[in-house]
């Protein structure tokens, strides 16, 4: 069963300072795609950039209710590219202790 976040961001200027990068694998992230299309969810998938063969790059966003994925319809809404999601991600974990044990 699948839980729907009630306090996810509704802009940049908002989810900014939770942002955090998450890598994916691409065989791992393709059978999700492949769900969530045969769900009619597309609007769920990630956003990822392709870093290697295997490893696409994406983005989290922490609320309170836990991590959720930064997706391109949450990316059109902000107004952003992805390459401005990822610099912030990536930014706010410079020199951060991240609980990886706790990311989806």
């Amino acid at each position: 069963m699948s839980r729907v976040l009630t306090n996810f961001p509704s802009s940049f200027a908002e989810a900014q300072h939770a942002l955090v990068p998450r890598v994916y694998g691409v065989q791992p992230f393709s059978v999700n795609f492949l769900e969530l299309s045969n769900l009619k969810a597309e609007a769920g998938i990630s956003a990822t950039q392709k870093i290697t063969e295997d490893i696409l790059l994406g983005v989290l966003v922490s609320t309170d209710q836990g991590f959720a994925r930064v997706s391109q319809n949450s990316l059109n809404t902000w107004g952003v590219s992805l390459d401005e999601v990822l610099d912030r991600a990536t930014s706010n974990t410079l020199g951060r202790d991240l609980n990886i044990s706790q990311m989806g």
